[in-house]
């Protein structure tokens, strides 16, 4: 209480402060040293021990009367993916009243909850966490004002986090593909517990449909596994289902547990493509037997829904291959022939010759001048299956090679003058071989360039006819020279336009 007194005939007043009041002045809050670090079990209670001190380090025990409220603020408190968003969310006071809030970090400590300038506060947290202090403002000049820090660590494993690590979202791997399931053991606070080893056992709502065959699978369900911090297991699902689940829980109490919750295994079929060229309904001229003809098709990216998966640090994928099927008229299949490249390329080149042999296979006639043949692709990451949106039908002609039938083979290797000769534009050249071997027909210009490949392939023996069309080439004398494994033979051909 402040009092007045007048000096009489002076007039001069004079203020007297009380003690109390004297002592408030630049005074604050301190904690009471405690030890080094405080260390708590999340969900165990904390107390705190807060004392009102003025500059000298006495206490001011009227603080309730002649203090201000105190603001407390956590310091270090960080944010958590769980439920609880902070380590600190709550704060009472000595009498456990819930103290009032004014920010994610702060509250407000009345100062009518001193007796004798001596308060308490308590909090528990529920999120393992470091180095958490709290701060008191205003603080005491000769005191400390920021509490020990305080660590929180994990308490008894309560439950798992059983996570399937996708291939796809949302919770979708592949059938007979690798994949991940990653389990934790955490507290009652869904803190990981990494210090405890627990002894888990695993089930299944479908628990046939795993293989621990190839890729480094594991066979979960056998036997106890010893978990201690976030362990991964690699699994294979062998069924197509949408409603798959693991559960891990802790051998000793099953009801310590936790789930995956239901996910998915899905096919993983190369994507639907379509046919390119030769167009539906084509014809396909064969001239000579070197002659390519390519038929092609969509080449989708990527081909596959398993296309640059992650599992465990490897980018895996699925190899799609191509094959082609001819299929007679009816639909009956008689031939398959792998695409280029091993399989690979979204293209099938054919020589001549081979779309010769295709006609002999499409007919059953060895003379057949033509077929008429549906050809589509089927695209397979061995495992599935899709077929080309699209079967097309193919006209083949063979319309200039012609082949001698002869019941023995020529006795010599020999290579005629073509006839007509001179030619416009068209000319046949005919050749004996005496055994199957590898040949090529080719056709120069004066200078040595050359301008025409009739034959580059494994050729049979006997005595066969190549028509050479000249239509793009321009009047003059040209050179062809016929090569039959070690040996060769050269003539000259005239063409006038």
């Amino acid at each position: 209480m402040n009092t007045v007194k007048t000096l009489t005939g002076i007039g001069i007043v004079l203020f007297v402060l009380s003690p109390i009041l004297v002592f408030a002045t630049g005074g604050g809050i301190s904690f009471d040293t405690q030890t080094m670090v405080i260390t708590k079990v999340v969900g165990e209670e904390v107390e705190l021990t807060l004392t009102a001190r003025d500059k000298n380090s006495n206490i001011i025990r009227g603080w309730n009367t002649v203090g201000t409220d105190i603001t407390l603020t956590v310091k270090g408190s960080t944010a958590d993916n769980d439920n609880n968003p902070k380590t600190v969310t709550k704060i009472f006071d000595i009498d456990h009243n819930l103290l009032n809030s004014t920010g994610p970090d702060t509250w407000i400590l009345p100062r009518d909850v001193f007796v004798d300038g001596v308060t308490k506060i308590y909090f528990t947290s529920t999120k393992a966490d470091t180095m958490i202090t709290i701060e008191a403002v205003p603080g005491a000049p000769s005191g400390k004002n920021v509490s020990e820090p305080m660590t929180f660590i994990a308490g008894a494993v309560q439950n798992f986090l059983v996570e399937v690590i996708p291939h796809l979202a949302p919770k979708t791997v592949y059938v007979l593909r690798k994949y991940e399931i990653r389990v934790t053991p955490r507290d009652q606070y869904d803190n990981v517990n990494a210090d405890e080893e627990v002894i888990t056992k695993f089930s299944a709502r479908f628990p046939g449909e795993y293989t621990d065959r190839g890729l480094g699978s594991a066979n979960i369900f056998a036997g106890n596994h010893f978990i201690k911090g976030s362990v991964t297991f690699f699994l294979i699902s062998t069924m197509i289902r949408t409603d798959q689940e693991i559960i891990a829980y802790k051998s000793s109490d099953p009801a310590v547990r936790g789930t995956t919750g239901q996910y998915t295994i899905a096919e993983h079929a190369p994507y639907a493509f379509s046919l390119l060229d030769p167009p539906d309904k084509d014809t396909i001229f064969i001239d000579y037997a070197a002659e390519r003809f390519d038929l092609t098709w969509e080449k989708k990216t990527p081909p596959d829904p398993f296309t640059n998966i992650s599992v465990g640090g490897q980018i895996l994928s699925d190899d799609v291959r191509y094959e082609v099927v001819f299929s007679t008229p009816f639909g009956s299949p008689f031939l398959n022939l792998a695409s280029n490249a091993s399989s690979t390329e979204a293209k099938l080149s054919l020589s001549g010759s081979q779309m010769v042999d295709l006609i002999t296979k499409a007919t059953g006639l060895s003379n057949s001048a033509q077929a008429e043949v549906l050809w589509h692709v089927n695209a397979t990451d061995g495992l599935f299956t899709t077929r080309s949106n699209e079967q097309w039908t193919l006209l083949i002609v063979k319309r200039g090679i012609t082949d001698v039938p002869s019941s023995r083979a020529p006795l010599s290797f020999a290579l005629e003058q073509n006839y007509p000769n001179p030619f416009n534009p068209t000319t046949n050249i005919r050749f004996s071989i005496t055994r199957s071997t590898y040949v090529t027909l080719k056709v120069y210009n004066l200078l040595g360039k050359e301008v025409a490949v009739l034959i580059d392939d494994v050729i049979d023996a006997g005595t066969h006819t190549v028509k050479f069309n000249a239509a793009n080439l321009k009047s003059g004398l040209y050179i062809y020279k016929l090569t039959a494994g070690n040996k060769s033979a050269v003539r000259t051909m005239t063409l006038l336009k």
